[in-house]
């Protein structure tokens, strides 16, 4: 029996043609210390940003907690949660990806114990050549143990190998919890766990690229890079609400696989009504449907020939294209996100003088935008989307 779908679909299946536009790539990386306690605010720093790829360390998640309780529009969540038999919170880590590139879990760099890793393989486009990036998210628990760190050190040593397997670069993120070592040297005082965390560090080739404080006058929050000619800009931001955590947000030259479809559509408003209501009108329906003249698909068959003749004459076609643009996907509204650059502003202000007057000023905005955030606002009205 012949399927009863809808004919036009038939028409505007007719015509694809594929390209493919290049984006630069963004990367957002923060502590955050409880995913569900933060997520509105982490929320709205990633649509404001809108990164390729967020990579949040200590999400505090649990196996009952599903992945659409903390979804973003746009993105896919890869997470590795901490599993321990006490069932003490903390831990955890997880990558947010746009769904617009193409990724897949690699499960043997995985990590849920003393060390948590989360690993994903993405295609990137960079020029006319389409090449691999290996991306680690990477929380090593503040423990100064010779087997944490050396299980560290193999994570890193085993991302390396598989790098070189695949061909791929490296971008590996996260908190490793090593204030005392100097990157703008490369060196540490006389200690063996961060003296080992420098030579897999070397051994692979990697360039960390985070220069200022990430938790108070620490660098904890570390980007490794192999290739550190295609970052383009880094900066330390503010922390996602109440964390002790600031975040890093970095700019590549990475480019990102975004299929850009052409499809011939019907043009419904610049169809000829008058022609197509005459050819109808001079068409003996009679003839399909009195009883006798034919089973009821014979008739329902010429039923669609006719239609069909009608849209091809008097329906034409134009060409349409569609793009998943990132950059034209903001949802934050105008007024929200002056909030969030004046919070920015004060924060840089206090950092810069140390005063505690700008301390107070900072954090009474930073309450205030929580508030718009969480729609909790009494002295606001703010919309949280455009209209």
């Amino acid at each position: 029996m012949r399927s009863r779908h809808d004919p036009v679909d038939d028409q505007n299946r007719n015509f694809r043609s594929q390209s493919k536009v290049t984006f630069t790539t963004g990367v957002l990386l923060t502590n955050i210390r409880s995913l569900p306690s933060k997520f509105l605010e982490l929320r709205a720093v990633v649509e404001e940003k809108r990164p390729t790829v967020v990579a949040i360390t200590e999400t505090w998640l649990t196996d009952e907690m599903n992945d659409a309780e903390f979804s973003i529009d746009g993105y896919s969540t890869t997470r590795q949660d901490r599993q321990n038999s006490d069932k003490a919170r903390g831990g955890g880590v997880a990558l947010f990806t746009r769904n617009d590139i193409d990724i897949c879990k690699c499960e043997a760099l995985c990590r849920s114990r003393e060390t948590e890793s989360v690993f994903v393989l993405a295609k990137f486009k960079c020029g006319k050549s389409v090449k691999k990036l290996l991306i680690g998210n990477i929380y090593r628990p503040p423990k100064l143990s010779l087997t944490v760190i050396d299980e560290c050190c193999n994570l890193l040593n085993e991302a390396g190998k598989l790098g070189k397997k695949l061909n791929a670069e490296l971008l590996i993120l996260g908190d490793f919890n090593l204030p005392g070592i100097d990157w703008e040297n490369y060196c540490t005082k006389a200690c063996i766990f961060e003296a080992r965390f420098l030579q897999a560090v070397s051994d692979n080739f990697l360039s960390q690229i985070v220069l200022e404080p990430t938790r108070e006058q620490n660098i904890l929050d570390l980007v490794l890079v192999t290739n550190p000619s295609q970052i383009t800009k880094v900066e330390v931001l503010e922390p996602i609400g109440r964390s002790d955590h600031n975040c890093v947000h970095i700019e590549s030259n990475y480019g990102i696989n975004v299929t850009s479809e052409a499809k011939e559509v019907l043009s419904i408003r610049r169809t000829d009504f008058c022609k197509m209501s005459r050819f109808f009108h001079n068409i003996d329906w009679e003839s399909y449907i009195i009883p006798g003249s034919g089973s009821i698909e014979e008739s329902w068959s010429k039923f669609l020939n006719i239609y069909h003749e009608a849209i091809r004459r008097y329906v034409p076609k134009t060409v349409v294209k569609s793009r998943t643009n990132p950059k034209k996907t903001l949802t934050l509204s105008r007024d929200v996100r002056k909030q969030i650059l004046k919070k920015r502003r004060l924060w840089r202000k206090w950092k810069k003088s140390g005063r505690k007057e700008d301390e107070l000023g900072y954090k009474k905005q930073r309450k205030l935008v929580t508030e718009i955030i969480r729609g909790r606002s009494m002295k606001s009205n703010v919309p949280y989307f455009e209209a």
